[in-house]
């Protein structure tokens, strides 16, 4: 299953702490089953990093969190295609009885 994580940098995170994270990042290795997808950093004021990544289970997607929790709040959102949530639609449309 394909997940969305948003890591929001926590506001009391200090320069040194970043350097530590950055160090951190530069060394960490995706958890074994996990393929990362897209990984994405708004470095602007936000200071958010966004991944997304497909996990086989709960504790594959909790390896992808634990490391960070130092430094972010992490919200983990499971998600799907475009081509997917049309699928989807069209099922719940016929499953719903709406003619077009």
């Amino acid at each position: 299953m394909v997940f969305v994580q948003i890591m929001s940098m926590k506001p009391t995170v200090t320069n040194q702490q970043r350097a530590e994270w950055l160090k951190k990042r530069a060394s960490w290795k995706t958890p074994p089953g996990v393929k990362v997808i897209a990984e994405y950093a708004i470095p602007t004021g936000a200071n958010k990093l966004i991944l997304v990544y497909e996990a086989p289970d709960v504790s594959s997607i909790a390896s992808m969190r634990a490391p960070w929790l130092d430094w972010f709040e992490i919200d983990v959102f499971p998600a799907m295609s475009g081509e997917e949530l049309t699928r989807m639609g069209a099922q719940i449309i016929q499953a719903l009885g709406v003619k077009g």
